[in-house]
């Protein structure tokens, strides 16, 4: 529905970026503190703009803990998978986790997987230590 909205939210801090810049647009100080491509897109709805703040509020959330700072190449190419696979209105929160070392964490409408190297570490260690006891 909003397809060209939800192409400027890529992150949760995209999200609330656009929330303020709608506030923006809404209060009336069209284009003098928006994006260009915000103000651009956002021009086509300009009497819906409560409705499409409504819309960008409620983009449905996935949390992916990373080990480190993701260059924006790889931030858009996962945001991209995701709204392939999850749906249009799916806006990602990267959060920061050193001590996974490498991989995510990724939480999902109350689902959890770890796919970090941490864990497979510790799963191999844990194995590692079974053939010592048992052998």
């Amino acid at each position: 529905m909003y397809s060209d909205v939800y192409e400027l939210v890529l992150t949760s801090g995209d999200r609330e970026l656009l929330l303020e810049e709608i506030d923006v647009l809404i209060n009336s100080l069209y284009k003098t503190e928006v994006r260009s491509r915000v103000a651009e897109v956002l021009g086509k709805y300009k009497d819906k703009l409560a409705v499409v703040r409504q819309a960008v509020s409620r983009m449905r959330e996935i949390k992916l803990e990373v080990a480190r700072e993701l260059p924006q190449k790889a931030v858009e190419d996962i945001c991209a998978w995701v709204r392939k696979y999850l749906g249009e209105d799916v806006v990602v929160d990267f959060i920061l986790k050193p001590e996974l070392i490498g991989g995510a964490t990724v939480y999902w409408e109350g689902r959890y997987g770890d796919y970090s190297l941490r864990k497979k570490l510790d799963n191999f260690q844990f194995s590692n230590t079974n053939l010592q006891i048992n052998s």
